[in-house]
């Protein structure tokens, strides 16, 4: 549970965080690894092995709330939070970490109040006597001592908290594109042009058996009481947990997230969720949707009820990691915060994968990077895209992983209506479910193999190196086997789906778009001429596919029994480049991914070695 965070009468207060090391300090062991630049409305902080934060103070005014913390293009998030209505004045909070000394020192000298988070495992210091907590704090840091060392030598992080920014929506009334279908019969599903772009239509009845059911954390603002009952949210159980304190308020940012991803479908509301776990199914199919077996877990992680707050991002991240996410969607931007991305790490290592929007711009801007927490090494960072698939103009451009649909998207808003919006908020949703199918089917797909999946099979990429627009069966195909993989669904011919369709075949089409099967050429080509379902008789490695390649290429092979394998790609000089495979492998066809994207061009050898055989075969690189 959240500590409660409550400010000292008749001031603001300053909450600082502080990781704790439970030694008592000689001065030999004091070293510096925080440095500061401050002058009376500036202060840069720089961290080791963390990226620099810049907090500005506006011109003209006085008050410690007028601090600013900026982002990696120069936006600007208010320093602290503002909790919202009915609370009363917030804290700013500056999160430190450092010895257990200087805690004392702050405590003995400056009055410091220390209150401990146990979730991020931190202590909230505040000073209640002063009027402007952050300069105090920096000025106190920069000019004292403690055992003879400046009192700045004591501490590894320091970090000013900001609020950060939801995408803004609107939540003017959508109107349905026309009288609804009998079959599905939501008001709202000629509008969603974003199911059969990305053939995440296709991918909802997808013949395959799940192996588990996903656990997706939305971490956004909160659903207050009264919103839970929209009719948005009927498709799956979604659970909220209160990371940040809350008026039970909050801005309908979550809401639309989460309809978007769990509206139940053919129910004659609403939309076809994402998810597409619950349908209505009726007459016309016979078949059941991939995730009815084993049901979504959704849960809502209120991070701030106006704004996303630094400190609670980082605790709902691990909070997510400790209820066991598959995914995390990140709809949301904020300034640079170094406990965020430690949290964001620590997550990747726990095999989270995080899926976060780009950020939104003026569509006028000259540079328009993505946003912190999208730019961090390995968040697959989703930028917006538009009907012909391309880029939007008001979405971050560099930077990004993948496109999807961020432009004329139907998401339940307050009071119980559906909401026509736009932006990077919206889009990442359709790849966070995305990859939640990918961990339904396949629960051991690592962050890397999501990515690489989603990357490999996107369409309209419109030169090498550019984020394609999302497709979400054939990046399925790519992380199942050979014998599960489905080119289409093809649905009977007297369900009326096909009303907007161009065939009687191809459900998948859509006025103006047909898919480009060729996407999917080598999945299927991979398994030409292969039997996997009869074990061979000895173990076999097989061509890798594309030959020659750039900068990927997939390698297969078959093992007559189960047994331990080592895969390895080697240069001419012999030296070891890649170990793709090093443990026991289950009997049968198995395929692995190579990227050689940090190599020179030439021909390389990749050596299988088993209990019963060795093997090599060469590959070419042309780049």
């Amino acid at each position: 549970m959240p500590t409660s965070l409550r400010p000292a009468p008749r001031t603001t207060c300053v909450f600082l965080a502080l990781c704790l090391w439970f030694a008592v300090v000689s001065p030999a062991s004091v070293s510096a690894q925080v440095t500061i630049q401050k002058t009376d409305n500036e202060v840069i902080i720089k961290n080791a092995g963390f990226q620099k934060q810049k907090a500005v103070r506006k011109l003209g005014k006085g008050a410690s709330t007028d601090w600013m913390v900026l982002d990696n293009v120069g936006n600007a998030y208010g320093a602290g939070y503002q909790s919202g209505r009915d609370i009363p004045d917030p804290p700013e909070i500056i999160i430190i970490g450092g010895y257990q000394d200087a805690l004392n020192h702050l405590r003995t000298n400056y009055g410091a109040v220390i209150e401990h988070d146990a979730v991020l495992d931190v202590d909230l210091i505040s000073l209640p006597t002063v009027s402007d907590p952050i300069a105090t704090f920096f000025r106190i840091i920069v000019a004292d001592s403690l055992h003879g060392h400046p009192l700045i030598d004591f501490f590894r992080l320091v970090e000013i908290a900001n609020q950060g920014a939801f995408d803004p929506a609107g939540y003017t009334a959508a109107r349905p594109a026309g009288k609804p279908l009998p079959f599905p019969n939501d008001p709202y599903f000629m509008n969603q042009w974003n199911l059969v772009f990305t053939r995440m239509l296709e991918a909802q009845w997808l013949p395959v058996r799940t192996r588990k059911a996903p656990r997706i954390a939305i971490i956004d603002s909160g659903i207050g009481t009264a919103e839970r009952n929209h009719t948005g949210l009927d498709g799956v159980a979604v659970e909220y947990v209160p990371v940040a304190p809350t008026t039970d308020q909050p801005s309908a940012h979550a809401l639309g997230i989460t309809s978007l991803i769990a509206d139940r479908a053919n129910d004659g509301d609403g939309v076809i969720g994402l998810l597409g776990a619950s349908w209505n199914v009726g007459s016309c199919f016979k078949d059941v949707p991939l995730l009815a077996n084993l049901p979504p877990v959704v849960k809502v992680y209120n991070t701030g009820d106006f704004g996303p707050v630094s400190v609670y991002v980082a605790r709902a991240i691990s909070r997510a990691v400790e209820d066991g996410a598959d995914v995390i969607n990140l709809s949301l931007a904020i300034g640079y915060s170094p406990i965020v991305e430690a949290a964001i790490k620590e997550a990747l290592e726990a095999n989270v994968i995080i899926v976060a929007a780009a950020g939104n711009y003026d569509a006028r801007s000259s540079a328009k990077p993505a946003k912190f927490p999208a730019n961090v090494e390995g968040v697959i960072s989703v930028g917006a895209a538009g009907m012909n698939m391309r880029l939007s103009d008001i979405s971050a451009d560099t930077g990004l992983d993948i496109l999807a649909p961020g432009e004329r998207i139907i998401a339940g808003g307050p009071e119980n209506i559906w909401y026509e919006g736009m932006g990077t908020s919206l889009a990442a949703p359709h790849v966070t479910i995305a990859v939640a199918m990918m961990r339904a089917l396949a629960p051991q797909v690592t962050a890397a193999e999501a990515e690489a999946a989603l990357r490999d099979r996107a369409q309209r990429k419109q030169k090498k190196g550019d984020a394609g627009f999302l497709n979400v069966m054939s990046s399925l195909n790519q992380v199942l086997p050979w014998r599960d993989r489905v080119l289409m669904v093809r649905i009977p011919s007297d369900c009326s789906l096909f009303a907007f369709g161009k065939t009687d075949d191809a459900w998948y089409r859509w006025p103006e778009f047909e898919y480009d099967a060729d996407i999917d050429q080598d999945l299927f080509a991979l398994a030409a001429g292969v039997e996997d379902e009869v074990l061979p008789e000895k173990a076999v490695l097989l061509g890798n596919y594309p030959n020659p390649f750039n900068p990927s290429t997939t390698i297969r092979f078959s093992l007559p029994a189960m047994g331990n394998v080592r895969l390895s790609v080697y240069n001419l000089l012999g030296q070891e480049v890649a170990l793709l495979v090093d443990g026991r492998l289950e009997a049968g066809a198995h395929q692995v991914r190579f990227d050689a994207r940090n190599l020179a061009s030439g021909t390389y050898l990749v050596r299988m070695v088993s209990e019963t055989a060795s093997l090599t075969r060469t590959m070419s690189l042309a780049k």
